[in-house]
């Protein structure tokens, strides 16, 4: 059975004001999680210091004497600072 022209369109017209619906739904959801990540990331706290400072590990787990921060925090390298760079010119720099 062939269906009309007319009815073929109809469908198609419906079918796209759905759609425009949803893409303006959903774009509002968008603009909803922004605001409410730049709400959070404005008003975020200091990180929380971890419960214990990890020196050293073993290298090998399966060894005998396999203990958790065997060297002092005060033996341990300091990290040195990341070198600081100049603000990228472009998206190659």
């Amino acid at each position: 059975m062939a269906r009309s022209g007319s009815a073929t369109r109809e469908e198609l017209i419906f079918a796209i004001e759905q759609l425009t619906e949803q893409v303006r739904l959903l774009g509002n959801i968008i603009d909803d999680l922004t605001s409410e990540l730049q709400w959070q990331n404005r008003n975020a706290t200091a990180p929380i210091p971890p419960p214990f400072m990890l020196t050293s590990l073993p290298a090998d787990p399966t060894a005998r004497d396999w203990r958790v921060n065997a060297s002092s925090p005060q033996t341990v390298p300091q990290a040195e600072e990341p070198p600081v760079r100049n603000r990228p010119q472009s998206l190659f720099d």
